[in-house]
């Protein structure tokens, strides 16, 4: 056997950091997929609560109301209850 060929059986034997390093890399992959269902993302919600009254101040049900966010363009469209 030659030198090089010494050397290349050297450098592809087993490695104990490169094992560490794969089990390493292993945990983390498992423990990321595991906090997965712990990661939620932003959620953003309003409650927007009024009265739609008419002329004499008598609610009105069943009005459309459109709410829009002025800095999106992003519009909502509901209509009022009987309470």
């Amino acid at each position: 056997m030659t030198k090089n060929q010494t050397d290349a059986i050297r450098r592809t034997a087993y490695s104990p950091a490169g094992s560490l390093k794969n089990i390493a890399a292993g945990l983390l992959a498992v423990l990321l997929l595991l906090a997965a269902p712990f990661a939620h993302g932003q959620a953003v919600s309003a409650t927007l609560v009024g009265t739609v009254a008419d002329a004499t101040g008598a609610g009105v049900v069943g009005a459309k109301i459109t709410i829009q966010e002025q800095a999106t363009g992003i519009s909502r469209e509901t209509v009022t209850n009987e309470s």
